[in-house]
């Protein structure tokens, strides 16, 4: 049978886990919120970049303002910045994915961690019926 000064240093073990969850929890809670605010953030800039580059993507040479190797090297450096510009775009959306991903992985995170959180106050709450048990013995 199990002691009285064991039931209670178990409880203290429990309570101690509890509130290392809890702070777990609530570290999660504040990367959650950090996150979807920057991905909302990262939401309008995606729209303004995707905007700014389509912008670019259009633009025409006016050839009657560019003639040979001007028209040439402007040809050269536009394509290169279309280019760096798309490409910037590409990533800025993979960010974007990326922190999604990472809410869903601290969102799955905190679940388990609450799920664990309820077994130790299901625990707690047998210890503490053990222990008066014990007591009224």
């Amino acid at each position: 049978m199990t002691s009285l000064s064991q039931l209670y240093g178990q409880k203290r073990t429990v309570l101690s886990a509890m509130a290392d969850t809890k702070n777990n929890i609530s570290a999660l809670e504040d990367k959650i919120t950090r996150l979807r605010i920057a991905s909302s953030q990262m939401d309008a800039t995606n729209s303004n970049l995707y905007n700014l580059n389509n912008s670019i993507q259009g633009i025409l040479v006016n050839n009657s303002n560019w003639n040979g190797k001007e028209e040439n090297n402007y040809n050269e450096a536009y394509s290169n910045y279309k280019d760096s510009t798309r490409h910037f775009v590409t990533k800025s959306e993979e960010v974007k994915i990326n922190m999604d991903e990472d809410i869903q992985r601290y969102e799955l995170e905190k679940t388990s961690l609450t799920t664990g959180l309820n077994n130790l106050e299901t625990s707690l709450g047998n210890l503490e019926w053990q222990i008066s048990q014990l007591e009224k013995e």
